[in-house]
C-alpha cells in the first residue's frame, strides 16, 4: 500500500534496450528466474508448505485454483454458521462482554497491514504468517490489495513505453466471478492468488465464530467495478455477513458490536476507490468514513499524526516503517524486518498515541496497523487502548487437527530474495517495452 515513490527508469536506457532487441537476454532471464523459483521451492521443509494456500512454491505467478479449493468454494456458498453456545453463556463481541455494547466507531482493533503480503524468503512481503492465522490469532482488519493478474501494472510515475495502450478488464455477466488477484506493487514481484481464496477463509471463520466483528479495507489498484468485487463475495457466500447501513446525508448511524452480532452483520468492507453503494450497499467508500496517518514512514523518523482526512467518525493508525533498497536503479520501499519488535513495541506505541492526542482531538483510534503482527505487543496496546484488560484472542479454525506451524524464516535482506525480485522486476519491465 505505500504509494508515490518514483521509480524512474532513465528513457536512454529503454531505448538502448528497446533498439537491441535483446530477446535472448530477456529470454535467459526467465530462464534463470524458472530455475531459481524452482530450486527455492523444492528446497522448502515441509512445515512451511501450507496445502490451504498453495504456498509451496515461491513467487509463482501462474499459480491458479486448485481443485481442493474450488470444491471449498462450492461448500462454503451453502455453508451456515454454527449454532451459538446455551444462551445461560456470557455473550462476548471479539473476546470481551464489554465490547458488545459499544458502538463500531468506538472500538479499537488490531490490524495487518498488507495482510496478504506473506511469502517466503521474499523482501517485498509484509507478514510472516497467512490470514487464517492471522484471523485464529485475534487480528480483526486486513488490508489487501486488488489487482488484475493479465495486466503488469506498475506503480505511478514509473517511466516506461507500453506496447500497447492499457487493456480494459474484460465485462462480467452477473452470473460470473470477475478473476481478481491479490498482489503487493505489481502481481511478478508478490503475488498470493486470487481474492476469492481468501475470502473463502473469511467466510469459513466468520461461520465457526458467530461473535467476531472483521473488517476488510480493499486497494482497489485496478478499479475494479463494485459488482466485480461483490461477485466474489457471492462467489463463496461471504455477502451474507457484509453490513450495509443506511447512509442519510453521507454519514451512518454505526452500529454497537452486539447489534452487529445479533443482526449477523459481522463484516465491515471499504473500498479507497470504486465503492457505489447504489450499486452494492455494503461496499463502503474508504474516504467518505475513514482517515488514516501516513503510511510513508522511513525506519528512523518519527511517525506522523495528521489524518488524510479531518473529522472522519473513523480512523487508522498506521504503524509501520520501511527502508530503501536500489533495483534496475530504481529506488524501492521494503518492509522493516530488523527491529521490527522495537517498532511494534508497547512503548514505541504509546509514543505515537500520546503525539497524536491533540491532532486526532483525543479521539482513540479505532484501527492500529502493523508490519509482522506476530512481533511485539500489538494485541496487549490494542487491549489497554480499548480500557480492557489483556487476555489471548486465540480461537482454531485452522489450527483444529494441526501442529503449530512455523513462521516463515527471518524477512532479511538476503542475495537469494534480491535475485529472485531483480529478476521479476526485469522481466516486467521488458513485458512493458
Amino acid at each position: 500500500m505505500i504509494k508515490g515513490f518514483s521509480y524512474n527508469i532513465p528513457r536512454a536506457h529503454i531505448l538502448s534496450f528497446h533498439r537491441n532487441k535483446t530477446l535472448p537476454v530477456i529470454a535467459v532471464a526467465v530462464l534463470v528466474l524458472l530455475a531459481t523459483t524452482y530450486v527455492v521451492g523444492a528446497s522448502l521443509s515441509p512445515n512451511h508448505v501450507d496445502a490451504d494456500l498453495g504456498s509451496g512454491v515461491l513467487l509463482s505467478p501462474m499459480r491458479k485454483i486448485s481443485n481442493a479449493k474450488r470444491d471449498l468454494v462450492k461448500k462454503l456458498r451453502t455453508r451456515g454458521p454454527k449454532s451459538s453456545s446455551s444462551s445461560s453463556s456470557k455473550r462476548l463481541c471479539n473476546g470481551y462482554e464489554e465490547l458488545c455494547s459499544r458502538n463500531y466507531t468506538d472500538v479499537t482493533f488490531p490490524a495487518t497491514h498488507n495482510s496478504f503480503a506473506y511469502r517466503i524468503d521474499n523482501i517485498a512481503a509484509n507478514q510472516e504468517l497467512p490470514i487464517t492465522e492471522q484471523l485464529d490469532d485475534g487480528v480483526r482488519a486486513f488490508m489487501l490489495d486488488l489487482h488484475q493478474k493479465n495486466r503488469n501494472t506498475i506503480p505511478p510515475g514509473i517511466n516506461v513505453r507500453r506496447k500497447r495502450s492499457g487493456q480494459p478488464k474484460p465485462p462480467s455477466s452477473s452470473n460470473s466471478t470477475t478473476e481478481i488477484s491479490l498482489c503487493h506493487t505489481m502481481c511478478l514481484l508478490l503475488y498470493d492468488g486470487p481474492l476469492v481464496d481468501e475470502l473463502a477463509h473469511f467466510k469459513r471463520y466468520l461461520d465457526d465464530n458467530t461473535q467476531e466483528v472483521i473488517t476488510i479495507f480493499f486497494e482497489n489498484v485496478d478499479s475494479f467495478a463494485p459488482k466485480e468485487i461483490a461477485s466474489n463475495f457471492e462467489a463463496v457466500g461471504l455477502d451474507k455477513y457484509a453490513f450495509a447501513p443506511n447512509i442519510t446525508d453521507g454519514s451512518i448511524d454505526w452500529p454497537t458490536l452486539g447489534d452487529m452480532v445479533n443482526d449477523n452483520k459481522r463484516l465491515v468492507v471499504f473500498s479507497d476507490r470504486s465503492a457505489n453503494t447504489k450499486e452494492v450497499p455494503w461496499l463502503l467508500p474508504q474516504g467518505d468514513f475513514v482517515a488514516q496517518t501516513s503510511f510513508e514512514v522511513l525506519n528512523g523518523t518519527t511517525f506522523p499524526c495528521s489524518p488524510d482526512h479531518p473529522n472522519k467518525p473513523l480512523v487508522i493508525l498506521n504503524h509501520f516503517a520501511y527502508t530503501q533498497k536500489t533495483l534496475l536503479g530504481n529506488v524501492l520501499p521494503i518492509p522493516i524486518y530488523d527491529g521490527v519488535q522495537n517498532i511494534n513495541s508497547a512503548q514505541s506505541f504509546r509514543d505515537q498515541l500520546n503525539m497524536c492526542n491533540d491532532t486526532l482531538k483525543d479521539k482513540a483510534p479505532n484501527f492500529v496497523a502493523v508490519d509482522f503482527y506476530n512481533k511485539g505487543d500489538l494485541f496487549d496496546v490494542v487491549a489497554q487502548v480499548n480500557k480492557l484488560p489483556s487476555r489471548s484472542l486465540k480461537t482454531n479454525t485452522f489450527s483444529k487437527g494441526k501442529s503449530s506451524a512455523s513462521p516463515l524464516p527471518p524477512n532479511t535482506f538476503s542475495y537469494a530474495s534480491m535475485l529472485v525480485l531483480t529478476l521479476n522486476f526485469a522481466y516486467a519491465m521488458a513485458c512493458l517495452l
